[in-house]
């Protein structure tokens, strides 16, 4: 019989998702789904949840053979715990491709035992029932006083030396993969596992060699040491975004990667963690870890490690000769705040498909959308409000960090969307200074005073009053001066018409009206100049 499943991909929902009326610069790219939306408490290392930006649902397929229904002639069964559920200690039958019943003894079946299927060496196919919640652990000794249930609790491990299984359907419902649960079955080749699944046991796919690809979910916080050792043949691995360490060995010997992740939640890489990975070429390890053991890369001769400047991966990397990259970031230069809504600009990385924008309020971090250019309107804000955005980068198959000095702020305005501009009202040209006063801009908290000459634009300084002496100029040189406000955690913009030129000289001057015309350097710079929050002076 011929079978089709789907496997079930988790979508987090995206509230605050932006969408109304963006100019085309800033479409929506249809293309795309969005990383987590409530991203919760705010942490100086934002470790943001993203999944890779696409994403595809895929059918898995069960083989067409002769697929057998056990029942009570072929499987040992008891009821436990508390007579609630049966569990499986045995399989006594000769099928190759077995479909396990959901119920036995009138009992749901909710347990495999540790050593139900060990060294079935014919056993081709397993379909588990929805209703096993656990794979027990193999190898473990425990207290056989109570008779009843020894034979689940000890044993080799459950389907330890199947070594012709090649097809395993898991209960959508399971959470636990035991010790040594698949320990040497070599022959599988692929293995989905479910989205409910926390726990992936010591063992539990050692020299599964036949494994072609690997994805662990996100509700998985426990990859134990050795789970996944000598699986040769994975080319692709993708990591739970909620595993907080990378237990000793776990990945050792995998030597078919080339190319690992390291989950933002990470903070320890263990023991010949990624040992013998002899064609792992690239890693990428984010700021969070902390601790990486001096053996966790042994014998990958054609490492790099993909890091942010500063931080724990890069020492690592300098200490023990291995190359390292620096992730690039992208910096947020314009967040201007406008009627229920702030407008962002940010820098262009080298390499990036996609990036994430975020925003902060009330201590919580949410996503607003994600982009394939470098601007975007978040909109559905509070006018009044203060909120904190971040931008993430997704470059070669991982997302860059955020921490606190990239978050930029900026207030959305009833006043609408454009800002009034300090219009320059008085130049006086004096010895080596010119004086400038300039319109109050309600609103401002600060104003900041830029000079021109020969091409290339100044910061003279930062003021909070509406007039300021730009001095140690060079008498009879013909300057322009230009002043932006910053409001509601934005500059205000500067064009041609906002600039007036003076000269200094040992006499005092006049005012010396604005119609000097050659403006490459501003169209080229936008008049960009430092942008970043105001330090007042």
């Amino acid at each position: 019989m011929k079978m089709k499943f789907k496997k079930i991909v988790s979508v987090l929902a995206a509230a605050a998702v932006v969408s109304s009326c963006i100019p085309s610069a800033y479409a929506d790219d249809p293309s795309l789904i969005f990383p987590d939306t409530l991203l919760g408490e705010y942490t100086d290392s934002l470790s943001f949840s993203e999944a890779a930006p696409t994403e595809d649902e895929t059918d898995t397929e069960i083989p067409e053979a002769n697929w057998h229904m056990g029942s009570e002639t072929d499987l040992s069964s008891s009821i436990y715990p508390n007579d609630s559920a049966a569990f499986i200690y045995e399989y006594t039958g000769t099928s190759p491709y077995l479909q396990i019943p959901t119920t036995l003894k009138g009992y749901n079946v909710g347990i495999i035992g540790a050593s139900a299927f060990t060294d079935k060496t014919l056993l081709s196919g397993v379909i588990f029932p929805n209703t096993v919640t656990s794979i027990y652990d193999g190898n473990v000794t425990e207290d056989a006083s109570d008779c009843r249930y020894w034979r689940y609790k000890t044993g080799p491990g459950a389907f330890k030396n199947c070594t012709s299984l090649s097809y395993v359907k898991l209960s959508s419902n399971l959470t636990n993969i035991g010790n040594y649960a698949f320990y040497n079955c070599y022959s599988l080749n692929s293995i989905s596992i479910p989205g409910k699944v926390t726990r992936i046991g010591s063992y539990a796919f050692q020299n599964c060699s036949g494994l072609q690809s690997l994805s662990i979910p996100d509700n998985v916080t426990q990859v134990e040491a050795y789970a996944f050792a000598n699986c040769s043949g994975i080319r692709s691995l993708r990591l739970s975004n909620n595993m907080t360490k990378i237990s000793s060995s776990a990945f050792y010997g995998c030597s078919g990667l080339t190319s690992v992740t390291i989950p933002s939640r990470v903070t320890s890489i263990g023991d010949y963690a990624f040992s013998n990975c002899y064609n792992l070429s690239s890693i990428t390890i984010p700021s969070n870890v902390t601790s990486i053991s001096d053996t966790a890369f042994s014998n990958c001769y054609n490492l790099t490690i993909y890091c942010t400047r500063g931080s724990y991966a890069e020492r690592y990397a300098r200490s023990y000769g291995i190359n390292y990259r620096y992730i690039a970031k992208p910096v947020i230069t314009k967040a201007q705040g406008q009627n229920g809504q702030v407008a962002l600009n940010w820098t262009a990385v080298s390499g990036a498909t996609n990036y994430a924008v975020y925003y902060t309020v009330g201590g919580k971090w949410y996503n607003a959308g994600t982009r394939t250019t470098n601007g975007m309107y978040v909109r559905n804000l509070r006018n009044g409000t203060r909120y904190g955005f971040a931008v993430k980068a997704y470059v070669n198959g991982s997302w860059s960090g955020v921490t606190s000095a990239d978050i930029v702020y900026a207030t959305p305005s009833a006043s609408g969307t454009t800002t009034a501009k300090p219009r320059i009202t008085k130049v006086v040209p004096q010895n080596g200074q010119v004086a400038l006063n300039w319109t109050n801009v309600s609103g401002a908290t600060q104003y900041a005073v830029y000079y021109t000459v020969n091409g290339r634009w100044t910061l003279a300084g930062k003021r909070t009053t509406n007039g300021m002496y730009v001095r140690n100029l060079s008498n009879y040189v013909m300057y322009g001066f230009a002043v932006k406000a910053y409001v509601n955690g934005s500059w205000t913009s500067v064009s041609s018409s906002d600039i007036v030129y003076a000269a200094p000289t040992a006499a005092k001057g006049e005012y010396i009206e604005n119609g000097f015309n050659d403006l490459t350097y501003l169209e080229e710079n936008g008049i960009d100049f430092v942008d970043v929050a105001p330090t007042v002076r």
